[in-house]
């Protein structure tokens, strides 16, 4: 388990009782919103300061640096590259030993092998991208994501072998009420981490504004985000 703190990452293994730290080092490409996933011996992060560097990065779990692809999003202002590559979700799969990469504002998903060859490349027809508006003022230049009604955001992107799974909910805006986003009920996808194929799987969650993050068998563990804490729940979904 990779703990993403303050541009520091920490390596930890589980014993039967507990967790064991095993490294703590300060990556050369630090992880953005703790957006990182782990194979066999080796951790991802996503991090792209410029259009010119990599937006995905190699680590041993010593945190020895040890390749960097992947294309990040392309402009010459190194702060809207570095903003996009906030947004970014990853996940690695150790069975064909595929990361996978979606970024926002962006309708589509990217495979790539541990050796940053690109194998594939999916989009989602339905995915409505948010407006980034670019704007000037005394001669600086703004970046803004408008969140405007409609609009797609994704949720999640995980694997559990074989597959990613890869989530999205429709945003709207709820201006007398706290938080003012809120998120319509999410779509969730099932793409072959080989192929690159995927599948409709229908609703990510039973209700709106509920966020698909891991799948067990036949059972599903969702998040919401809507109002108060974070409330997590296990279900079962009718077949």
């Amino acid at each position: 388990m990779i703990v993403s703190d303050q541009q520091v990452n920490h390596v930890f293994e589980r014993s039967d009782t507990t967790f064991n730290l095993i490294s703590t080092q300060r990556s050369k490409y630090p992880s953005l919103l703790g957006q990182l996933c782990v194979t066999e011996g080796h951790y991802f992060t996503a991090y792209s300061p410029s259009q010119e560097e990599p937006l995905i990065h190699k680590y041993t779990l010593d945190g020895e640096w040890v390749a960097s692809f992947g294309e990040p999003y392309k402009d010459d202002d190194p702060f809207i590259v570095s903003s996009f590559t906030g947004d970014v979700f990853l996940s690695c799969n150790s069975e064909h030993r595929t990361v996978a990469v979606v970024t926002q504002h962006i309708p589509s998903m990217t495979g790539y092998s541990e050796q940053g060859d690109k194998l594939w490349q999916v989009t989602f027809p339905d995915y409505r991208s948010d407006t980034a508006k670019e704007s000037w003022e005394n001669e600086r230049k703004f970046f803004a994501v408008l969140q405007e009604d409609n609009r797609s955001v994704f949720k999640s992107l995980f694997s559990d072998g074989k597959y990613f799974y890869v989530t999205y909910n429709f945003q709207f805006r709820a201006p007398r009420e706290y938080p003012p986003i809120k998120y319509s009920a999410g779509h969730a996808f099932r793409v072959n981490a080989q192929t690159g194929l995927g599948v409709y799987l229908g609703a990510a969650g039973p209700v709106s504004g509920e966020h698909l993050m891991a799948l067990d068998g036949d059972y599903r563990f969702t998040v919401t985000e809507n109002k108060g804490f974070p409330q997590i729940r296990i279900y079962k979904p009718h077949r």
